[in-house]
């Protein structure tokens, strides 16, 4: 789905499905030229079970300076 320029990709229906990093989908990825943003929401609860799963994103977004990885805690 394109917003504003961007390309968005989310792990909800109606949206095309995130590539997997690290054999984790994230929450979304959006895109515009070549930066790349990838972004996921915990809970409490999942954010410390969630921890290999974040630092799989993180250090993917971490291999180039395009990419970057959010974590928002709800």
């Amino acid at each position: 789905m394109k917003i504003k320029k961007y390309n968005v990709k989310a792990d909800l229906p109606d949206y095309e499905k995130p590539k997997t990093i690290g054999g984790y989908i994230p929450d979304w990825i959006t895109k515009k030229g070549k930066k790349e943003i990838i972004g996921e929401v915990e809970t409490k609860g999942s954010n410390e079970k969630d921890k290999e799963q974040q630092e799989a994103f993180k250090e993917y977004a971490e291999r180039k300076g395009a990419r970057e990885f959010k974590k928002k805690i709800v």
